[in-house]
């Protein structure tokens, strides 16, 4: 009788389960974003193309929740590139190119960086920053930023 109640159970849970979409969700504060690469050598002033990752989920690791297609949740689904700066100077198109348009995953935003820097100083570092999207690219408030670095010397990769 215990094992037809647990089959009768896992069918009903199926079929439920079955009729609705379910994604992914993150509680605030989840979202993680990474640059690969994140350090660029040589200084010989090429365009390298880093990809923007973002992951999201609760510190163990796994995903952080779950909304049901159709009704409102917070769902980490997308990065936009909002901008990016730098502790030296830098000129847009020509130290740096981007789209401004959501990504969904688990592709990521790309964009492309000058692998260059100052003669004097410690070296370069872009500073990225991006939003999270949600599933209908309506940018949501959570943004973090990314750090690509250009070293004054190899040593310090």
């Amino acid at each position: 009788m215990r094992r037809l109640m647990l089959v009768l159970i896992c069918a009903v849970l199926v079929a439920l389960t079955a009729s609705y979409a379910v994604h992914v969700r993150a509680q605030a504060g989840d979202l993680k974003v990474e640059a690969t690469p994140n350090q660029l050598w040589p200084p010989n002033d090429k365009m390298i193309r880093i990809r923007l990752d973002g992951y999201c989920g609760g510190s163990t690791g796994i995903p952080g929740g779950f909304c049901l297609k159709g009704y409102p949740c917070n769902c980490c689904e997308a990065l936009q590139i909002l901008g990016v700066s730098s502790n030296e100077p830098i000129v847009p198109g020509v130290d740096y190119e981007f789209s401004d348009t959501c990504v969904y995953y688990p592709a990521g935003p790309e964009l492309w960086l000058k692998s260059a820097r100052a003669e004097e100083g410690p070296g370069r570092k872009y500073h990225i920053q991006v939003r999270e999207c949600d599933g209908e690219g309506c940018c949501a408030e959570r943004t973090r930023t990314v750090t690509v670095t250009v070293p004054h010397h190899q040593r310090q990769r």
